[in-house]
C-alpha cells in the first residue's frame, strides 16, 4: 500500500520527521528515568582499557570474549571523556545516541530499496527505540548495537554509487572486523563485494580477499582462546536446533512453528532472489539477510550449552 499516495514526498518526509522526533523524546525520557551510574556486566570489561590508561591502540585491539571491541572503544571512550571518567551515564547516552542513528540510516535504505514510503515507516522509529532490548539500552552499551551499524551502512554503501570505490570498502571491513559482533557482517560484506568484482574488476576483488586473509591473521595475534559455549560446553545438537529454538522464543510459538517460519521465510527469499539476482537490491537484500541468518547461526553456537531464553534476551 502507498503511504498517502495523494501527499508529495516532501509532505512524507515531515510526518516522518515527527515520529522520530517523538522517537528521540521517547528514547531520553527512558534513559533518564533507567539508566543508571553503574558499571555492571560486560561494561567492567569493555571499561578496562580506560580505567587502566591504556593506549588508544591496545583499547581498540582489546579481546572481549572471541572479539575486539574496535568502535566500541572509541564510542566508550567518548562517553567516559564527557562523564570526566566517573560519570557512566553519559556512556549510555552515547549509546542512545548511536541506536538513534539506525533510524534515519533504515528509512534511507528502505527508500533507496523501494522508492517509496507505507504508512507503517511511522512505526519504524519507535520500534527501534522500543524497551524490548532494554538491556542493550541500560546494561551492555555498544556491545549489540555494532551489527546492526554496520550492516546498515554497508547495505547503504552498496546501494550507492560509491560501492566500487577500494578503499572506503577496506575502511569499512577493517572497522567492522574489529567491532565486536560486527564481524559477521565484515565476512559476508567481503564476500558480496568479491563476487560482485571477480570478473569486472579483477584486481580488486583479490586485493579484497588478500585484505581479509590479512585481518584474520591479525585478529588471531596474542588471541585468548576460549570456549565456544559461553557457560556450559559445546554441544553440536543444540547448536544445530539453537536457530530454530531462537526463533521460536522470540515469537512465542512452539518450535515446530518456529522451524516452519524459517522454512518458509527462507523458501520466499530464495524465489525472489532468483527472479532479482542480477540487481543491487538483490545484493542488498542477500547482505541483510546473510548478516541476520549467520549471526542467529553463530549465536546459537556460541550459545549452545545455555538454555535457549540466554541466547534470546533482549540484547540480542
Amino acid at each position: 500500500m502507498q503511504f498517502f499516495p495523494k501527499h508529495t514526498l516532501k509532505h512524507q518526509k515531515i510526518l516522518l520527521t515527527l515520529s522520530m522526533i517523538g522517537a528521540a523524546l521517547y528514547l531520553i525520557d527512558f534513559m533518564h528515568h533507567y539508566g543508571i551510574d553503574v558499571l555492571m556486566g560486560d561494561r567492567v570489561d569493555t571499561w578496562t582499557p580506560l580505567l587502566k590508561e591504556e593506549s588508544f591502540w591496545s583499547g581498540f585491539f582489546k579481546q572481549h570474549g572471541p572479539h575486539r571491541l574496535g568502535l566500541l572503544f572509541i564510542l566508550t571512550k567518548i562517553g567516559y571523556e564527557l562523564g570526566l571518567g566517573f560519570d557512566t551515564r553519559f556512556d549510555l547516552f552515547v549509546n542512545a545516541a548511536v541506536i538513534y542513528s539506525i533510524i534515519p540510516l533504515g528509512l534511507l535504505l528502505k527508500y533507496r530499496l523501494t522508492q517509496k514510503f507505507n504508512y507503517y515507516d511511522l512505526a519504524i522509529p519507535f520500534a527501534i527505540v522500543a524497551p524490548w532490548q532494554w538491556a542493550t539500552l541500560i546494561i551492555n552499551p555498544h556491545i549489540h548495537v555494532m551489527l546492526p551499524l554496520f550492516t546498515l551502512l554497508m547495505a547503504l554503501f552498496i546501494t550507492s554509487k560509491f560501492r566500487d570505490n577500494l578503499i572506503i570498502n577496506l575502511a569499512l571491513i577493517f572497522l567492522a572486523f574489529f567491532s565486536v559482533y560486527a564481524l559477521f557482517a565484515a565476512f559476508l560484506f567481503s564476500a558480496i563485494q568479491f563476487y560482485r568484482w571477480r570478473n569486472r574488476l579483477r584486481k580488486q576483488a583479490v586485493v579484497i580477499l588478500l585484505f581479509i586473509v590479512c585481518l584474520f591473521l591479525f585478529y588471531f595475534t596474542d588471541f585468548r582462546w576460549i570456549t565456544l559455549g559461553s557457560t556450559g560446553p559445546f554441544q553440536v545438537l543444540p547448536a544445530l536446533k539453537g536457530p530454530v529454538h531462537l526463533v521460536s522464543y522470540f515469537f512465542n510459538v512452539p518450535n515446530l512453528l518456529g522451524a516452519l517460519i524459517i522454512l518458509i521465510s527462507g523458501y520466499g527469499f530464495w524465489k525472489w532472489f532468483q527472479e532479482n539476482q542480477k540487481t543491487v537490491q538483490a545484493s542488498t537484500v542477500l547482505f541483510l539477510v546473510g548478516s541476520l541468518s549467520l549471526f542467529i547461526f553463530l549465536q546459537s553456537v556460541g550459545r549452545s550449552g545455555d538454555d535457549p531464553s540466554v541466547y534470546g534476551a533482549s540484547r540480542y
